[in-house]
């Protein structure tokens, strides 16, 4: 029994571990932002940032799919640099 729960925690602490939903609420979080944002401003985005914005949407929604926290997390603060990037462009 033991030996048996030695091996679930050590799988547990993999790489790609499922930690709970606190960096999954943030990406998430991030991903409603950017859907609120092409949603909002549409056509006004411009093309180059429209595009940019929904990459890295995608990236991040992959990353919470395969459940990969870290990955989800480094995504979502790149997505957040192109939403502020593309508020700048909105607000000039």
């Amino acid at each position: 029994m033991t030996d048996n729960l030695r091996r679930y925690v050590a799988q547990s602490q993999g790489p790609h571990r499922w930690d709970g939903t606190a960096g999954h609420t943030d990406a998430s979080t991030v991903c409603a932002q950017a859907e609120r944002a092409i949603a909002y401003f549409g056509n006004r985005l411009g093309v180059e940032y429209r595009t940019r914005i929904e990459s890295a949407l995608r990236e991040v929604r992959g990353a919470l799919m395969n459940h990969d926290l870290r990955l989800a997390g480094q995504r979502a603060e790149v997505l957040k640099t192109v939403l502020q990037e593309a508020g700048g462009v909105q607000n000039a």
